[in-house]
């Protein structure tokens, strides 16, 4: 027993710490918040596909004059290249959380199967957020 001791003591001296058990609750709650800021980032995603229409529907209307025309053009053309960027900037901010996490895990589990929307049909459908922050 005494030599345990040692040898434990020796860990924390040479800078090794021992295996820190982490709170499950804790973990959880990380995990639930990194969900969130995942549906956020593709309910962005999912609002830019109509971006485009959005973008050329100045197009479309009839204005009073061609600088007006260009004008409204120029401005959604401004608004659309605002809603990239922030989606740009959402998505670059999850690569320290799910997507890290997902990399660490495939690393260390080279079995995993492929996940198939066919699989999933209702895997757009808006997540009931009561149900998932019920505890």
């Amino acid at each position: 027993m005494i030599n345990n001791l040692n040898n434990s003591n020796n860990d924390n001296l040479n800078g090794k710490q021992p295996p820190v058990v982490k709170d499950s609750a804790e973990d959880e709650q990380r995990l639930e918040d990194m969900l969130t800021r995942l549906d956020e980032v593709h309910l962005q995603l999912r609002q830019l596909r109509s971006a485009l229409p959005r973008m050329l529907e100045p197009l479309t209307v009839k204005h009073s004059s061609p600088q007006a025309t260009f004008a409204a053009f120029m401005q959604s053309v401004n608004n659309t290249n605002k809603e990239v960027a922030n989606f740009k900037d959402a998505y670059s901010s999850l690569a320290e959380g799910p997507f890290q996490r997902v990399r660490t895990s495939q690393n260390r589990q080279k079995s995993l199967r492929q996940w198939r929307a066919t699989e999933h049909p209702d895997w757009a459908d808006p997540p009931d957020r009561k149900r998932r922050r019920a505890v």
